[in-house]
């Protein structure tokens, strides 16, 4: 079987692929990576081959700041999306895999395989949010942003001559296919059944990678170890040092996970530029994190308790999802400085936020790993879609 996965060029979009398409190719399928030609040496770097597809960005490329964002989703959901049926409706005109699994921020590659006939689904490293009208920001430039994709979607349609989707309210194009959902069922607002009879499960893993540990030799052990980690979109200079100066006033050793030169000295301070998240989860009693799906899934894998300042993108329902389920606290970025101490103290203190992380480190750990839903994926290249979890 060839399996095409097609992602949007970030990190964020590429490492939650790995353990699937590894999966693949050791039941003996071929796997190759459709994205941009400058993220395509990320992607062979990891073993894998990758064909350029698309407008050639990366998202580190564009964002350098929070005033970028806006270029970014101008990028993934304005001038991508038709690139990308252009690129993949000329590489399908000489070659077609048995089955493309895309991104689900990439709505570009679904039509094309739509158009070409070729069976599709989505793998999906996100808590899929309410679209009906009640759930959706008042404000309405808010509104706007939450319904950028869907609204894309339509409008890409409507370019090049295709008929609208006949679609239910808050239904997504992926569940008329198949939907390979990696959000444990209490980060899910409803039951995988009810949400969509296409959705399977698939068991999240924390993206391991080789990094300098010298900083493990500094961790001091008398006091509980807090590591911040704000991601390599949204985190900026300042938030990192508001974040770890509030950390810090906790008593805790902290551990900054970050490139910039904060210009904080304190003997409870260690900061690296790069980590292997199990590593640091396993000498870490919170971690403050931004709500990106990798940073969330560490914490959950590991049943560390967090705290988490969402600052865009899916990180607000994560937060939210987390804050509700008991295993974090989130915190609006505006109040870090009077809040984060207190949420840090809170989530060391009270062994019931560290319990419901365990809990859901239990349901991580009993979802479907990779191997099991290889299966699944040949069901649709070979009966197409839909994939029903019957």
């Amino acid at each position: 079987m060839q399996v095409w996965f097609s992602i949007i060029p970030g990190h964020g979009h590429f490492f939650p692929m790995l353990p699937l398409a590894r999966a693949l190719c050791a039941a003996g399928h071929v796997v190759t990576f459709g994205t941009s030609a400058s993220y395509g040496t990320t992607v062979r770097e990891h073993g894998f081959e990758a064909f350029a597809v698309g407008l050639d960005y990366t998202q580190s490329g564009i964002v350098s700041g929070p005033g970028d964002i806006d270029a970014l989703v101008q990028a993934m959901f304005v001038d991508g999306p038709p690139e990308l049926v252009r690129s993949y409706a000329d590489r399908f005109s000489k070659a077609r895999p048995d089955v493309m699994l895309t991104d689900p921020s990439d709505i570009g590659s679904p039509i094309a395989a739509e158009v070409a006939g070729v069976p599709w689904g989505v793998v999906l490293n996100a808590v899929i949010g309410g679209e009906h009208a009640g759930d959706v920001p008042f404000d309405l430039e808010e509104r706007k942003a939450v319904l950028t994709q869907s609204n894309a979607i339509k409008k890409l349609r409507a370019h090049i001559g295709l008929e609208p989707l006949d679609l239910l309210e808050s239904e997504r194009p992926y569940d008329r296919t198949l939907r390979l959902t990696m959000a444990p069922k209490s980060l899910a607002g409803w039951p995988l059944k009810w949400r969509s009879h296409t959705a399977h499960e698939l068991r999240p893993e924390i993206h391991t990678s080789d990094s300098n540990d010298a900083w493990l030799a500094d961790i001091p052990s008398d006091a509980p170890v807090v590591a911040v980690s704000l991601g390599t979109l949204f985190g900026t200079s300042e938030l990192y040092r508001r974040t770890v100066e509030a950390a810090l006033g906790t008593g805790a050793t902290v551990i900054a996970v970050t490139s910039f030169d904060l210009g904080i000295e304190h003997d409870h301070l260690i900061t690296t530029s790069w980590v292997s998240m199990d590593r640091l989860m396993d000498r870490s009693d919170v971690l403050v994190h931004h709500g990106g799906w990798g940073s969330t899934i560490a914490a959950l894998a590991t049943g560390t308790p967090a705290v988490v300042i969402p600052l865009g993108a899916d990180q607000f329902v994560n937060a939210a999802r987390l804050d509700s389920i008991g295993a974090a606290i989130s915190v609006d970025i505006q109040e870090i400085e009077d809040i984060v101490p207190r949420s840090i103290r809170a989530v060391i203190d009270d062994p019931t936020y560290r319990l419901n992380a365990a809990r859901l480190a239990r349901e991580i750990e009993n979802m479907p790993p990779a191997d099991d839903v290889v299966p699944i994926i040949k069901g649709l290249s070979e009966e197409g879609p839909p994939q029903l979890n019957r």
